[in-house]
């Protein structure tokens, strides 16, 4: 849909731009103690009246797994996995999709928040360190 119709109706979230949303995705994991990870890109037709935006986003809980495409083969079969796997048995629902439109810099999104898992403390098992808090702790154990 165009932008008007998607505010209007299921994107009801807002950002000013694609940098802002993404500032406001790393707070959002940092403080549910999620990753989400882009799942697909869909390039839209502007010039199409059926498809008025330019680009979708669609982020995944990292626990929903991978679902459709090729199946994971392992570069390295010998070597050892992680204990904590992060895919659940029936995976997360949870997602975000953002649109973007011609014209401005705007970004809609919707999101459906309620996970499938624990979150917070309970989740944080299953997240990734971030390059910066490797970083700290690296330098405090260096000291």
């Amino acid at each position: 849909g165009s932008f008007g119709y998607d505010s209007e109706h299921e994107y009801s979230l807002q950002w000013d731009s694609e940098g802002h949303f993404l500032s406001w995705l790393q707070k959002e994991q940092s403080r549910l103690c999620v990753e989400y990870t882009r799942r697909d890109i869909v390039l839209g037709s502007a010039s199409n009246s059926a498809s008025n935006w330019l680009t979708r986003h669609c982020y995944t809980c990292a626990r929903a797994g991978r679902q459709g495409g090729q199946s994971y083969v392992k570069l390295n079969p010998g070597w050892k996995e992680k204990a904590n796997k992060k895919p659940l048995a029936g995976g997360c629902s949870s997602s975000i999709v953002i649109k973007t439109y011609p014209g401005t810099n705007t970004v809609l999104g919707k999101y459906q928040a309620e996970h499938s898992h624990p979150v917070e403390a309970a989740n944080i098992r299953y997240t990734g360190i971030s390059k910066a808090t490797r970083e700290d702790i690296r330098e405090k154990v260096e000291l």
